[in-house]
């Protein structure tokens, strides 16, 4: 989400509102503003796409703590593919873009892929003839259960944790920093519209996403079933959850999701702001301490800060 010159002339037809309350335009004048102003957006659009099909870097666009970009921020960086990330606050991506998930820009052309099971796949067809990063990205029919399954624990415990932090006494500092305050590359503008409109914003998330205590409790009891079944998953001694000699995809898909509540410190890699992630435990409210220490009792939890210490710096 940045502000492109595509984007100039849907400002000026913002603009001819209260230029009309100046100047009472006749049928004519209104017909050629509004063919002028199509005409330029026209250009502007094919001048874009034209420049993006000889952009040859892969982009990623992400949101600020977001479990599901930090599964693909994780692959990408193990993989060691080379790319550009575009931060965004993380609640603008969902009330302008209206979804709560990365994209990839593909390079070399304009196509970008929202959700991230879609981008692993696009990563898998690339890296196909490259054994080891094939091996690491390639869906099983048993990966691709447990992956539908992981993504709903991510969806489970972002209930849970806004549910929380909206319950909160420090909810207006909590949200800002997780939604990209600090962050330096989150466009200023984005930042202006994030202090300003923070408390509606929480309004909306709350009824976009049924952000209520029934809800955040039967959440985290569907996230608790998850865990046990992993945990039962972990019980035989495996080092990985497929029981391969390195982690797959699904290793870093399952501790990402999680990841939201445990804070491990390597979350992110390098590209979070110390002000930004983790949160201060001091201030944490308290069913979130108690989650986390719940986990960290777990073969589970054990199993995502051990793949978080020895694998999230490292290169394929």
């Amino acid at each position: 989400m940045r502000i492109t010159a595509q984007a100039i002339p849907l400002f000026l037809l913002i603009l001819t509102v209260p230029a009309c309350l100046v100047h009472q335009f006749n049928f004519f004048e209104v017909l050629f503003i509004l063919l002028s102003l199509a005409g330029i957006r026209t250009i502007l659009v094919f001048h874009k796409l034209a420049q993006r099909a000889k952009d040859k870097r892969i982009i990623l666009e992400s949101l600020t703590v977001s479990h599901y970009v930090e599964k693909i921020r994780w692959c990408l960086d193990y993989l060691n593919v080379p790319y550009e990330e575009e931060e965004n606050s993380g609640i603008l991506g969902l009330l302008l873009l209206g979804r709560t998930v990365p994209a990839l820009k593909v390079p070399g052309s304009a196509t970008s892929i929202g959700n991230s099971p879609e981008i692993l796949r696009y990563l898998y067809g690339e890296h196909c003839c490259d054994n080891k990063k094939a091996d690491f990205l390639r869906p099983t029919p048993e990966s691709l259960a447990l992956e539908k399954k992981f993504d709903k624990l991510g969806f489970d415990y972002r209930a849970f944790a806004y549910y929380v932090i909206f319950s909160s006494p420090i909810v207006d500092t909590w949200e800002k920093e997780v939604w990209g305050l600090y962050q330096p590359g989150v466009p200023e503008w984005q930042k202006t519209i994030l202090k300003m409109g923070s408390p509606l914003f929480r309004k909306l998330v709350t009824m976009k996403l049924n952000i209520t205590e029934e809800n955040g409790m039967k959440r985290w009891k569907e996230a608790r079933k998850m865990i046990e079944e992993v945990d039962e998953l972990l019980s035989d001694g495996r080092k990985t959850l497929m029981n391969t000699p390195e982690p797959t995809y699904l290793d870093f898909h399952f501790c990402s999701m999680a990841s939201i509540l445990l804070f491990p410190p390597e979350y992110g890699g390098r590209i979070l702001d110390a002000k930004t992630y983790p949160p201060n435990e001091t201030s944490m409210p308290q069913k979130m301490k108690e989650e986390k220490d719940f986990l960290l009792s777990t073969r589970s939890g054990k199993f995502i800060m051990d793949i978080y210490a020895n694998y999230r710096f490292r290169k394929i």
